[in-house]
C-alpha cells in the first residue's frame, strides 16, 4: 500500500480517522454504486440480461448494501441485516443462482474496498494503520453479511419450493380427475411439459406419512426419457408417466421397482392424457 497521502500522526484517533474517510467516501457514492452495478453486470453471468434483475433494481440493493457496511464500520452502530436479507430472499425469489448472488456481493465489496483504499490516500493526516485496521473490519462484516444472505436465501428458496410443489400437485390433481375449464388439462400439460397424446401409464403407490414409495424415481424414469409427475398425499403417491412409446412400458415398471419402498400398482399403457383419471 502507498503511504502517499497517509501519515501517521498521534493526534487522530482511529474512529476519527475511519469518519474522516467515511465523510469523503459518502461524497462520491452515487459513482461507487454505479461501477459497481457495472462491474456486476460485467462479470456475473445472471446478472448480464436486465429482464429479471433490473438496472434500478440492481442499485438499489448495491446502495443498500454498501450503506450497511459504512454504517458498520465505525462501530458505534448495531448491524442492521436487513439489506442483507432482502437481497437473499429478493434473489432466491428471482431464481439467482446461490454462488452468483455471493459472486455479485464480492466484487462488491471489492470494488468497495479499493474506493476506501483510494480515498485514505487523498486525505493527510490519515494514519495508514487506520487503513490497514479498516480491512479487517471491511471482510468481518463481508463474511457477517454472506452468512445473512445465504440463510435469507435458503428460507425464501425453501418457501419457493414449497409454493411450487403444492402448484404441481394441483396440476396434476386436475390431470387425474378432470376437473376444470375447457381447456383447462392443455394448459396443465404445457405446464407440466406433458403432451396430450402419446402413451401414458398411472402410477400409484402406498405411503407412509411424510416418506416419498418411490425416493429419486423422477430423475432414473428420465434416463429412460420418461416424463413423470406426481402427488404425494398421506395415503398415495400418484404418478403420470408419459413414455417415448409403448416399448418402455417394461422399463419403466422396472426402475419403479427398483426405487419403490412400498408396494406399488399401475395402469395399462392408454393415449390420450385426459384418459388418466380412467386409468386410475
Amino acid at each position: 500500500m502507498s503511504n502517499e497521502g497517509m501519515t501517521a500522526p498521534t493526534s487522530m484517533s482511529h474512529h476519527e480517522a475511519v469518519a474522516t474517510i467515511l465523510a469523503a467516501l459518502r461524497t462520491s457514492l452515487p459513482e461507487l454504486t454505479e461501477r459497481v452495478v457495472a462491474r456486476i453486470r460485467a462479470e456475473v453471468p445472471f446478472y448480464t440480461a436486465q429482464d429479471i434483475v433490473t438496472t434500478d433494481d440492481l442499485r438499489a440493493s448495491v446502495r443498500a448494501n454498501i450503506d450497511y457496511i459504512l454504517d458498520g464500520l465505525t462501530g458505534t452502530s448495531t448491524a442492521n441485516l436487513s439489506a442483507p436479507h432482502v437481497t437473499g430472499r429478493t434473489r432466491a425469489a428471482q431464481g439467482a443462482p446461490l454462488a452468483e448472488m455471493l459472486t455479485a456481493y464480492r466484487v462488491g465489496v471489492a470494488e468497495l474496498w479499493s474506493a476506501l483504499v483510494d480515498t485514505a490516500r487523498g486525505l493527510p493526516g490519515v494514519p495508514e494503520r487506520d487503513v490497514i485496521d479498516l480491512a479487517g473490519t471491511v471482510f468481518a462484516a463481508q463474511n457477517t453479511y454472506s452468512d445473512a444472505a445465504l440463510a435469507a436465501y435458503r428460507d425464501e428458496a425453501r418457501e419457493v419450493l414449497r409454493t411450487q410443489e403444492r402448484e404441481r400437485a394441483a396440476m396434476v390433481e386436475v390431470i387425474l380427475t378432470g376437473a376444470g375449464a375447457k381447456g383447462t388439462l392443455w394448459e396443465v400439460a404445457n405446464a407440466l411439459r406433458l403432451p396430450l397424446d402419446g402413451a401414458f401409464l398411472v402410477v400409484a403407490a402406498e405411503t407412509d406419512p411424510g416418506h416419498d414409495p418411490v425416493p429419486r424415481a423422477e430423475s432414473a424414469l428420465a434416463v429412460l426419457d420418461v416424463r413423470s409427475v406426481w402427488r404425494l398425499d398421506a395415503e398415495l403417491s400418484l404418478g403420470v408417466l408419459s413414455l417415448p412409446d409403448r416399448s418402455r412400458n417394461a422399463a419403466a415398471l422396472t426402475v419403479l421397482d427398483r426405487h419403490a419402498t412400498r408396494r406399488v400398482g399401475a395402469s395399462p399403457v392408454f393415449s390420450e392424457l385426459h384418459q388418466a383419471g380412467w386409468a386410475l
